[in-house]
């Protein structure tokens, strides 16, 4: 097969990492794959098999108004399409909404199937309503919507009347390592027991939770926290914040900041507990990485994907969403139960069974194999 994969950038991320997972698995396998962002090739994280072609379409960059945005979508699905049209794939898997907004249209009378992959959980997406307008509009025409969970996917087929399916996320150890690396060592005390949580700083993964969560479970000197994740643009003065926050609880000590790592499979292997507060989630790759890893994860069950990898009590506890006092009360008495720290973190650790990545490649060459010949 031919195939050319589409995302905005390949900069750290979840979506970005199952992307280039794909791309190398197929072309490890004979099949021609190209790799396309509208981010230059500079901006990359991951690394890609020699054998798979990279290009940029250098189209990225925030609109300044209403009519330099309708000039940037022109510009970039112009592009993506002479892409397709002199390339010719045999299918096109688009990764978001934007992607997939663009590729779809890029496609238009070409006679490629597209299959436009959704990580996000839609109902939550907050998305302007020009670009919800689109994506019902286009979507339709996908071969194939690939949701993360199964409730996503219905959503999908009942608000965008696509033909959607779900595919989880898969994991496999190790976890590809990349700059910047930074180890745990140096940022934690030596006796330290160790509560992580990762993601961006954003107010959507609800970070300050944790750290009320973990002040008020009043643990001894030894439990510390590790927050590691950087600002993105629309989480701006968030770590700042965050600080203040752990200042004003008097936690601030016991508190570290850790900016975007490279090596996250160390930071996962040192820690104890794992912690997770979204408010939403489309399928929280973090949650799969702690429990491949070992560790005993205490989670809101908030709309997304908790609920499918975590059976609670059994290889993690889920914790009703936003309820602040009963993630402080469930982390203060597993803090103080290493028993059952133990044996929630072996049992977490089948994950790497129920969601392999051997699973995950099937289930897409299948979506591949099927989407193929279909412009719907």
């Amino acid at each position: 097969m031919d195939l050319l994969l589409f995302i905005n950038s390949l900069r750290t991320g979840g979506a970005e990492r199952v992307l280039v997972s794909l791309a190398n698995h197929w072309q490890a396998r004979g099949h021609r794959v190209t790799l396309a962002t509208l981010a230059p090739i500079t901006d990359d994280v991951y690394t890609l098999n020699n054998g798979v072609t990279r290009v940029s379409l250098a189209a990225e960059g925030l609109s300044r108004n209403p009519l330099h945005a309708v000039w940037n979508n022109i510009r970039r699905i112009t592009r993506l399409r002479r892409l397709l049209t002199t390339h010719q794939p045999d299918c096109v898997v688009a990764f978001m909404t934007t992607s997939g907004v663009t590729a779809l249209l890029a496609s238009l009378r070409t006679g490629i199937p597209v299959v436009v992959s959704e990580r996000s959980h839609p109902e939550y997406m907050q998305l302007p309503p020009s670009r919800r307008w689109m994506q019902k509009l286009t979507y339709r025409r996908a071969a194939k919507l690939v949701a993360m969970t199964e409730h996503n996917a219905t959503w999908f087929r009942q608000q965008c009347h696509c033909d959607a399916m779900a595919i989880a996320n898969g994991i496999t150890l190790p976890m590809p390592v990349f700059e910047p690396t930074i180890n745990p060592d140096t940022v934690i005390p030596a006796e330290a027991r160790v509560i992580l949580t990762v993601g961006r700083l954003v107010e959507n993964k609800q970070v300050d939770h944790i750290i009320r969560a973990f002040a008020g479970a009043q643990l001894d000197h030894h439990w510390h926290l590790v927050i590691v994740g950087a600002e993105g643009a629309q989480g701006a003065g968030q770590k700042q914040h965050l600080q203040s926050l752990a200042g004003a609880l008097q936690v601030a000590s016991r508190c570290h900041f850790v900016d975007r790592v490279g090596n996250i499979q160390a930071w996962y292997e040192r820690a104890t507990i794992f912690t997770f507060a979204s408010r939403y989630e489309g399928f929280p790759n973090v949650l799969l990485e702690a429990m491949a890893n070992g560790c005993a994860v205490v989670s809101y069950n908030c709309a997304g994907a908790p609920q499918d990898i975590i059976d609670d009590q059994q290889n993690g506890l889920l914790v009703e969403a936003n309820r602040q006092a009963d993630l402080t009360h469930t982390l203060a008495r597993l803090c103080r139960d290493p028993a059952k720290i133990d044996r929630l973190g072996t049992v977490a650790k089948q994950v790497t069974e129920r969601f392999s990545q051997e699973k995950l490649f099937d289930r897409w060459t299948k979506v591949i194999e099927q989407s193929r010949g279909s412009t719907g």
